[in-house]
């Protein structure tokens, strides 16, 4: 875990020397808030974008705030979902027989996020992005959790969000990771815009025990989501 220390400090470095030295750069706070069924997303985020073209790139420090109950969390590691590891693991089915899935009833998570926008301009008014958590860590409770299939006489385990969250690919993840695809609209001579779009959520907890096949990692996979939000654009970046 050192060198995603070390990585979120250089890219918190790079991104802060791109922006005081780039002309066009600026920043935007923002907020947003998401819900389906049984589960709510929310994030506040500040954006530090490195150019003001018509492709924009940003990087931002995201605050995820998660809340969902009655959800089944299943195992998350690659290496047990689809037999190999890296990004192969994408295009290889699910081993059905090596999937555990466990019960929750609540849980609420807040993740602070080292996120990635990509972003393209219509105008000066209309844009479309997408943006994806990086790495970064995630708070949370110990909770009790029902595995569906009974190890013994162990019908109830105690778990926790896991605490690292780092973006490989696809079931290689590891942690809380949250993604969105969007659109922006901004009105002409305002720094306040408007957002809406969907997002996608990766929400993991680990057990206190290992369970079946000494797997003790599982994870949640939101549907997509909808979501709106409204932004500020300032001159005076966070980082």
């Amino acid at each position: 875990m050192d060198k995603i220390g070390l990585l979120l400090i250089g890219l918190l470095a790079s991104s802060s020397t791109i922006a005081q030295t780039g002309a066009d750069s600026y920043s935007a706070w923002e907020a947003t808030v998401g819900a389906h069924k049984s589960h709510v997303l929310a994030t506040v985020s500040n954006v530090n974008y490195v150019n003001d073209t018509k492709f924009k790139v940003g990087v931002a420090l995201r605050l995820n705030t998660f809340i969902a109950k009655n959800k089944t969390f299943v195992t998350a590691p690659a290496i047990l979902t689809s037999g190999v590891k890296g990004p192969q693991a994408m295009f290889r089915p699910d081993i059905l027989e090596n999937i555990d899935t466990l019960y929750v009833p609540n849980i609420t998570t807040h993740s602070l996020n080292l996120a990635v926008f990509l972003e393209y301009s219509f105008s000066n008014n209309v844009a479309v992005g997408f943006d994806i958590d990086v790495l970064g860590i995630t708070l949370g409770d110990h909770f009790l959790v029902t595995p569906k299939e009974p190890l013994g006489d162990l019908k109830t385990v105690q778990a926790k969000p896991t605490r690292f969250n780092l973006l490989l690919v696809s079931d290689n993840d590891i942690g809380t990771l949250n993604s969105e695809l969007y659109g922006r609209f901004r009105p002409d001579n305002s720094q306040f815009y408007g957002k809406a779009g969907v997002s996608f959520y990766f929400s993991e907890l680990k057990t206190v025990r290992k369970l079946w096949l000494d797997n003790d990692r599982f994870r949640y996979k939101t549907p997509l989501t909808p979501l709106v939000g409204l932004g500020y654009i300032t001159d005076k970046p966070l980082f």
